[in-house]
């Protein structure tokens, strides 16, 4: 996983298997109730629709539900920068900032990848340590946290040694994060179902890509009530993971 970022989702759960698969992604998804304007192709997301079709977290904080959203590096998703923010109302907002190069990973320089590298690295480590502390403390029905240095990695230098070392990271912040959410009271009671999700694949050696069917074909791991190992993936396109999570948080319309 973890592509463009690790995007993860928490609401209330025990421990279940992890089932995963494979979606394919059309950068023009079509739903009979979403316009294709919503949907973006681009890191520049003005000109979005999310005004008419909200993100999950805001559906979530409308409806009444203590949310965290906790965002690693880029500041779409946060921010009201490029279009942004993509996540508009969350009832707990965190980010972390890279430095502004360490966003620039097509024209780096190999002394300036090792600085993103490491800029990345430290906004994950960050956003995680707050994160955890806050599924910990303040048990958010509905969290979405974003890692991204895994993200950056294969843009900037390829699968390889950096890549690895990031994917491997990710995987430890995210074990992180679910050991705060049954670190709770309550956690050994409760049902939660957790999403990781990835956008968009990469070329073995970087850069962004296009239509290749490595880049367009990404995955998904859920684990929570009702999801079993080998049956029907929940989640095979992009538009299918919101009514995953607004259904397991009890939210109208999920």
């Amino acid at each position: 996983m973890l592509d463009q970022g690790t995007q993860r989702i928490a609401m209330g759960g025990d421990e279940h298997p992890l089932s995963i698969s494979q979606r394919r992604r059309d950068p023009f998804l079509h739903r009979s109730d979403v316009p294709p304007a919503e949907f973006k192709t681009g890191n520049d997301l003005t000109g979005h629709r999310l005004a008419e079709h909200p993100d999950f977290v805001t559906r979530a904080t409308r409806a009444g539900l203590p949310t965290l959203l906790a965002v690693s590096g880029w500041p779409p998703l946060a921010l009201a920068e490029d279009g942004g923010p993509l996540f508009a109302e969350a009832s707990t907002r965190e980010f972390t900032a890279v430095p502004r190069a360490g966003l620039a990973w097509d024209a780096a320089r190999e002394a300036s990848r090792k600085e993103g590298l490491t800029a990345w690295d430290a906004a994950d480590e960050a956003i995680t340590a707050r994160a955890a502390a806050i599924l910990a403390g303040q048990a958010p029905r509905v969290s979405f946290v974003y890692l991204g240095a895994v993200d950056f990695a294969g843009h900037a230098t390829g699968s390889g040694t950096a890549y690895r070392a990031a994917l491997l990271a990710a995987d430890q912040r995210v074990g992180r994060l679910v050991a705060a959410v049954r670190s709770q009271p309550s956690g050994p009671e409760e049902d939660w179902t957790i999403v990781v999700v990835t956008d968009h694949g990469h070329r073995d050696e970087g850069g962004h890509g296009g239509r290749e069917p490595e880049v367009t074909t990404a995955w998904a791991a859920a684990a929570g009530p009702g999801i079993r190992p080998g049956a029907p993936p929940l989640v095979a396109r992009q538009e299918e993971v919101a009514p995953l999570v607004l259904a397991a948080a009890g939210c109208p319309g999920g």
